[in-house]
């Protein structure tokens, strides 16, 4: 600010140092704090220099020079240092003063009184023996700091260096099990593949699973089909008679013959008209229908067959992998690490 004219430092400057002298009259006096535009600079600078009169007439020896407002527009110069020094000097006064340092206010004159002069040694005497008190506090507090944190900083670097050391030890045996690696599995397959795989056999068992459960569904059927002993079942509480006939039974205990007949052949004319006339045609049609519904049965129970053979080939090329897995886990020792890999029949034949 003093080497080059520099204005946005001036007003922050001078705003701290009045701020610090007396936080209450500033906000009072400075109502366009902070000047963020220029109206607001121009009405700041005549705050403050109607601020600095009432300071000069407050404090008798402030001894702030005078200067005009076109001088802080691009603060800098002989008057605008001198002026700057003169209010610094004032606030680190009455700050000290403040805070009750008054000894450090007055300065040492050279005095033909020897009393005064004495009182004056002695007081510097004071105030250097408490001055070294102090800063030899402060320098063995650090030495102890600096102890500390060398020993930290010691212990720090030998961890660091052993646990470098076990890095490099780590790097070599991973290095040798690799290359142990290579030569035991020259053509061991890239995870991506040994994952493409897993799926395929997550698929092929819930299809297996699908098949195995409409396998077991269709033989159910099978059975009952070829079993001789289809016995109907009556549930006097499940029974669902029609309507024409069922006042007959709900109404009366005992059965009447004639009324049931007379219900049952009404029941009878009413369906008979629902029921197609059993033609030429509609027999011949309802026979190639029959015919087909065979074959097609036919078709479904030797694909159902096949299926069920090809199923049965999964799961034996599945049981012998996963034995291979078995064997493999019941050998190995608890601290080992063993990596099976599942081959073809074809690669196992090699």
């Amino acid at each position: 600010m003093f080497v080059k004219n520099n204005k946005a430092a001036f007003f922050e400057v001078v705003y701290y140092l009045l701020n610090i002298l007396n936080p209450v009259l500033t906000k009072q006096k400075l109502t366009t704090w902070p000047p963020f535009e220029i109206k607001r600079e121009i009405k700041f600078r005549g705050e403050v220099l109607k601020y600095i009169n009432e300071l000069n007439a407050f404090y008798d020896n402030a001894d702030i020079p005078h200067i005009m407002s076109s001088h802080l527009i691009s603060p800098g110069g002989f008057k605008f240092t001198k002026f700057m020094l003169k209010l610094s000097q004032l606030v680190v006064y009455e700050h000290l003063r403040k805070t009750e340092e008054l000894d450090i206010l007055y300065c040492p004159k050279p005095s033909k009184n020897i009393t005064l002069t004495k009182a004056n040694i002695n007081n510097l005497k004071r105030k250097s023996a408490m001055t070294e008190i102090e800063t030899r506090k402060i320098f063995e507090e650090f030495e102890s700091y600096h102890f500390q944190f060398n020993e930290k900083a010691l212990l720090t670097d030998n961890e660091l260096t052993e646990l470098n050391r076990q890095i490099r030890e780590a790097k070599q045996r991973y290095a040798i099990v690799k290359e142990e690696f290579v030569k035991k599995y020259p053509s061991y397959p890239s995870i991506n593949s040994l994952e493409e795989k897993i799926g395929v056999l997550k698929r092929q068992w819930e299809n297996f699973q699908e098949i195995q459960k409409l396998f077991d569904e269709c033989e159910k059927l099978l059975l009952y089909l070829n079993s001789n002993e289809l016995v109907l079942e009556h549930s006097k509480e499940e029974l669902k008679l029609p309507n024409e006939i069922l006042h007959v039974i709900k109404n009366r205990k005992e059965l009447n013959l004639i009324e049931f007949f007379q219900s049952l052949n009404t029941l009878l004319e009413k369906k008979a008209l629902e029921l197609p006339n059993p033609t030429n045609y509609f027999i011949s049609n309802n026979k190639e229908k029959v015919n087909e519904l065979n074959d097609r049965y036919t078709e479904v129970n030797n694909i159902l067959f096949e299926n069920m053979k090809e199923v049965q080939d999964t799961l034996d090329k599945l049981s012998r992998k996963f034995k291979v897995l078995i064997d493999l886990n019941i050998r190995s020792e608890p601290t080992d690490e063993v990596l099976a890999v599942l081959l073809d029949d074809s690669e196992k034949s090699k």
